[in-house]
C-alpha cells in the first residue's frame, strides 16, 4: 500500500548503518509503480557505472550478473533499490557477501535470504504526535483528524502539512469536509496528482498496475464495511472467478490485509474509499444486492439456530460481519423495505443476546416505518420491537407494539409469533404484579409451544410460570416448573436457555436458605453466559451472585461476625457494580433500577448513606416512571428507610417502612392480582429486618405508630413525591 513511509524509513535506515559501508550507498530508482519500470539491465548498469563510469557494458542480463558480482567482491557496499515492481526486477541485483541490498516495494515477493518487512499504519498515539509536531495548532483535534486519516502516514502528513502551511484553514470545518469526501481533501491543491502529496494518486498507482478483472474485484469490494471472509467474498463478486487467487493478488500488490487468527480481509478505510469512488453505479447496485442476499441468509441461519447448541458459533459470525450487517440492513430498508424487515427480523436474537438492544429498537422502528409487508412478517417485527421496548422498561410502548402485533398474528394463524408476544405481555404482567394475568399468558403461550413442539419456546414458558409460582408462593410448584424447563433445556442443548433456569433455581435455593446451592448455581449460569458473550444473561447472574453475598453478608451481621460481613459485602458490591456497568451500557432501564437498589445497600453499610439514597431514587425513578413497578418502588422506600434509620431520623424512617408496607398491601388487595406476593427479595428482606430493628430501638412504641400510621396513609404519588424530595 502507497502511502506508509517505506521509502523515508529505507532511507533513514541506510543512514544510520552508513559507517558499515564505507565503499558506498547506492540508490536505486526503479520505478515500479510506473509504466515503464526500470529493466534489471538498466538497474544492473547503473550500479556498475557508479564504480567503473568509462566501462562498456554488455546488455546480456547474465554478461551483466557475472561484472556485477565482480566489481562489488570485496567490497562494503549497500544498495537501496526503491519501488520494486517484482521479484524479478530484483532478483539480479543480490550483491555478492560484505555488501547488502535494502529493497521497498507495494507488493509481496520473496528472495532467497531476504528478510521481510511489512509495514502497517501508525499506531494511534504516534499518529496523534506526528500531527501536533507538523501543526500544532490541531491540539485537541489531532486524535479525529489522525483518525479520518486511517493513521496513514502519508495522509496524516499531507491533512497536518495543509493546516500547518494556512493559518487561516478553520480545523473543525477541515475535519467536516474529510468527514464527507476524504480523499479530496486528502492532497495537496496545488499538485493534486502528485502521489507524494496526494492519497489518491499514490493509491491510483497501485489501482493502475492492476488488470480491469483485479480492478473491478477490487472496487466491489470497497461496499463491505469492514472484515470479511472468503465466503463474503465470493457472494459479492462474480460467481464465476477464482476469487480466491483475486484476493491472494490484491494481498501481495499490499490493497487487501489479511488477519490470519480471525481469518477474515480487511480493506484500509482509504482503499475502501478510493475503491468505492470507482465503481460504477451498476456494479455498486449488483454488489450491494449480491451482499445482501448473502448476510440475509446468515441472519436467518443464525435465527434458526438461535436456541441450538450450535448458538453461539453462529452468533460469533453475525458479530465478525456486524459492520457489513449494519451497512446491508441501511441498504435493504432504503432499497428493498420488505427484504430489510425480514433481516431485521432475523437479527432480534443475536440483538438481544449481544447486548444492542437499543440499537435493534432503532432498526425496527426504521424498517417498520414502510407499510409494505405482508401483514405475518409485520406481525413478527411488531412483537419482536414490543420485546425489546420491554426490555429497555418502555412498557406503554411495550404493550402497544405486542398487542398489535398479537392481533396480526391471531389473523394469520402464525402461532410462533403470537407466543413469543403472550411471553412479552405475561413479563409485563409479572412485572406489574399481576401474577394472574401473567400465568394466563405465559400458560396460553405453552400451549402454542407445545403444540408446535418446540421445546426452547415451552422451556421459557415454563420458566417463567415458575416465577409466578414463586411469587405467589408456591415454591413446591415452581421448582417443578423451572426444573421441567430446564430439562427442555438440556435435551436440545440450548445454553442460554439452561443459563436462565439455573438462575431461577438459584433463586429457589436462596429462598430455601441453602445457600452454597445458590451461589453454586449463579456462578454455573454465569459461566454459561460469559461464553455465550450474552451481556444481558451476564448483568443478570451477576446480580444474583450479588444478593446470595448479600444475604450472607446479612446473616453474618446478625450473628455479629463482623470481618465475615465486610468480606461478603466486598463481594456483593463487585458483582453489583459490574452488572451496573453493562446494564448502563445496555440501557436497560429495569436492569440498571435493580442494580442500583442493591449496590445501594452496600453503600449504606458502608456509611455512604448520601450516595445509598441517591441510588434508591434514581432507581424508584426509573421503577415509577418508566417501569410501574409498584413492588419495586416499596423496596425503594423500604431502602431510603434504611438510609434514615442510619442517619438517626427514626420518624421518616417509619414513616417510609410503612409506606412501603401499604403498596405492598394494596399489591396483594386489588382485584385479579394475587394476596401472596413475595417478589421482595430474600437479601431485602434481611436488611429491612435489620434496619426495622434500628427504629424501634429510636423511637418509642407511640411515636412509632403514628409515624407508621402516617406513611401507610399515604397515596403512591405522595409517597413517591416525599421520597424523592419533589414535594413541597
Amino acid at each position: 500500500m502507497g502511502g506508509l513511509g517505506k521509502s523515508q524509513l529505507s532511507l533513514a535506515i541506510a543512514q544510520r548503518v552508513a559507517s558499515r559501508f564505507r565503499d558506498g550507498q547506492l540508490l536505486v530508482l526503479l520505478r515500479g509503480t510506473s509504466q515503464t519500470p526500470v529493466t534489471p539491465i538498466a538497474a544492473l548498469q547503473s550500479i556498475i557505472r557508479a564504480f567503473n563510469r568509462e566501462t562498456i557494458l554488455p546488455d546480456d542480463l547474465t554478461e551483466l550478473q557475472a561484472v556485477h558480482q565482480a566489481v562489488l567482491t570485496g567490497k562494503r557496499v549497500l544498495i537501496l533499490a526503491d519501488d520494486a515492481r517484482a521479484a524479478a526486477q530484483v532478483r539480479p541485483l543480490a550483491p555478492p557477501p560484505g555488501c547488502a541490498l535494502l529493497i521497498t516495494s507495494r507488493q509481496r515477493f520473496a528472495l532467497p535470504g531476504m528478510i521481510a518487512l511489512d509495514l502497517g499504519i501508525l499506531d494511534e498515539p504516534t499518529a496523534i504526535q506526528l500531527v501536533r509536531t507538523i501543526c500544532p495548532r490541531v491540539s485537541d483535534q489531532a486524535a479525529e483528524l489522525a483518525a479520518l486519516c486511517g493513521y496513514l502516514p502519508l495522509a496524516v502528513r499531507v491533512s497536518a502539512s495543509l493546516l500547518a502551511s494556512s493559518d487561516t484553514r478553520n480545523i473543525s470545518r477541515f475535519l467536516l469536509q474529510l468527514r464527507a469526501a476524504r480523499l479530496a481533501h486528502l492532497r495537496d491543491p496545488e499538485a493534486p496528482d502528485d502521489p507524494e502529496v496526494s492519497v489518491e494518486a499514490s493509491l491510483r498507482l497501485s489501482y493502475d498496475a492492476l488488470d480491469h478483472t483485479a480492478q473491478r474485484g477490487l472496487c466491489q469490494l470497497g461496499i463491505f464495511a469492514a472484515s470479511f471472509d472468503l465466503v463474503a467474498a465470493e457472494a459479492v463478486l462474480e460467481a464465476n472467478s477464482d476469487v480466491e487467487s483475486l484476493l491472494d493478488l490484491l494481498r501481495r500488490r499490499s490493497l487487501l490485509e489479511w488477519e490470519p487468527h480471525a481469518e477474515r480481509y480487511r480493506l484500509h478505510d482509504l482503499v475502501r474509499a478510493f475503491a468505492i469512488a470507482q465503481l460504477e453505479p451498476q456494479d455498486q447496485q449488483t454488489a450491494y444486492e449480491h451482499s445482501a442476499q448473502h448476510y440475509l441468509a446468515l441472519a436467518e441461519a443464525a435465527d434458526e439456530a438461535a436456541q441450538s447448541a450450535q448458538q453461539t458459533n453462529w452468533w460469533n459470525r453475525l458479530e465478525a460481519d456486524h459492520d457489513n450487517i449494519r451497512a446491508v440492513l441501511r441498504w435493504l430498508i432504503a432499497q428493498r423495505s420488505e427484504l430489510g424487515l425480514r433481516m431485521t427480523v432475523a437479527l432480534w436474537s443475536f440483538w438481544c443476546v449481544r447486548g444492542y438492544v437499543q440499537e435493534g429498537r432503532s432498526w425496527f422502528e426504521v424498517a417498520l416505518a414502510s407499510r409494505n409487508a405482508e401483514p405475518s412478517l409485520r406481525a413478527k417485527a411488531l412483537v419482536r420491537l414490543g420485546n425489546l421496548a420491554y426490555q429497555l422498561g418502555n412498557i406503554e410502548p411495550a404493550v402497544a407494539y405486542c398487542e398489535a402485533g398479537l392481533a396480526l398474528s391471531r389473523s394469520a394463524g402464525d402461532h410462533p409469533t403470537l407466543a413469543l408476544g403472550l411471553l412479552t405481555l405475561g413479563n409485563i404482567a409479572q412485572l406489574r404484579a399481576d401474577y394472574d394475568e401473567a400465568a394466563a399468558r405465559y400458560e396460553e403461550g405453552l400451549a402454542l409451544y407445545r403444540a408446535m413442539n418446540d421445546m426452547p419456546g415451552a422451556g421459557f414458558l415454563l420458566v417463567n410460570l415458575g416465577r409466578v409460582a414463586r411469587a405467589q408462593g408456591e415454591q413446591d410448584r415452581a421448582q417443578q416448573q423451572i426444573a421441567e424447563g430446564l430439562e427442555l433445556f438440556r435435551t436440545i442443548g440450548d445454553k442460554r436457555g439452561i443459563a436462565t433456569a439455573l438462575v431461577q433455581l438459584g433463586e429457589q435455593a436462596r429462598l430455601r436458605g441453602d445457600g452454597p446451592t445458590a451461589r453454586a448455581l449463579g456462578e454455573e449460569s454465569l459461566g454459561l453466559f460469559r461464553e455465550l458473550r450474552d451481556i444481558p444473561g451476564i448483568a443478570s447472574a451477576l446480580i444474583r451472585l450479588g444478593e446470595q453475598a448479600r444475604l450472607q453478608a446479612n446473616t453474618a451481621r446478625s450473628t455479629r461476625q463482623d470481618a465475615e460481613c465486610r468480606m461478603w459485602y466486598q463481594q456483593a458490591e463487585q458483582y453489583y457494580a459490574e452488572s451496573l456497568a453493562f446494564y448502563r451500557e445496555l440501557g436497560h432501564k429495569r436492569g440498571i433500577s435493580g442494580a442500583l437498589h442493591n449496590l445501594a445497600y452496600v453503600e449504606l453499610y458502608q456509611g455512604r448513606g448520601d450516595v445509598a439514597a441517591s441510588h434508591f431514587r434514581e432507581s424508584m425513578t426509573i421503577k415509577h416512571r418508566d417501569l410501574q413497578d409498584t413492588v419495586g418502588v416499596a423496596g425503594c422506600l423500604t431502602g431510603l428507610a434504611a438510609v434514615a434509620a442510619q442517619q438517626g431520623q427514626g420518624a421518616t424512617a417509619a414513616r417510609f417502612f410503612g409506606a412501603s408496607q401499604a403498596l405492598l398491601d394494596i399489591i396483594g388487595q386489588q382485584p385479579g392480582l394475587s394476596g401472596r406476593p413475595t417478589r421482595v427479595a430474600p437479601a431485602d428482606q434481611a436488611e429491612r429486618a435489620y434496619y426495622l430493628n434500628v427504629v424501634r430501638r429510636q423511637l418509642d412504641e407511640a411515636t412509632f405508630g403514628a409515624a407508621w400510621a402516617g406513611g401507610q396513609a399515604m397515596p403512591l404519588e405522595q409517597a413517591v413525591d416525599e421520597a424523592l424530595g419533589t414535594r413541597d
